[in-house]
């Protein structure tokens, strides 16, 4: 429903990844450091993380084994873990920079 009416509307649709892809970018950028200002100089390219990444995804969502070791986990526990995740990746996004002004 979401997807639809953001469609709808021009607004861009919501998803998870767009916070998981910057952070993975960010990760493999090459800096340096000019005048103290940090620039991008290069990029790694690695395309075994995201791959590895979707299997772990795929074996929680499919096999007993994780989804059973993921219950033992108390649930504030999980989510202040991903809440944290996802605040701290948020960060040199040009969209979420530009909320903050």
């Amino acid at each position: 429903i979401l997807t639809g009416l953001t469609s709808i509307i021009g607004l861009p649709w919501m998803a998870a990844a767009t916070t998981r892809s910057g952070a993975h970018v960010r990760s493999l950028s090459k800096n340096e450091d000019v005048n103290d200002i940090d620039k991008i100089t290069g990029m790694m390219e690695n395309r075994i993380s995201p791959l590895g990444i979707h299997m772990l995804i795929g074996a929680c969502a499919i096999f007993q084994f994780p989804r059973m070791l993921l219950s033992q986990v108390p649930l504030p526990i999980l989510s202040g873990v991903l809440l944290y995740l996802g605040f701290s990746s948020l960060q040199g996004l040009e969209l979420w920079d530009r909320i903050r002004g």
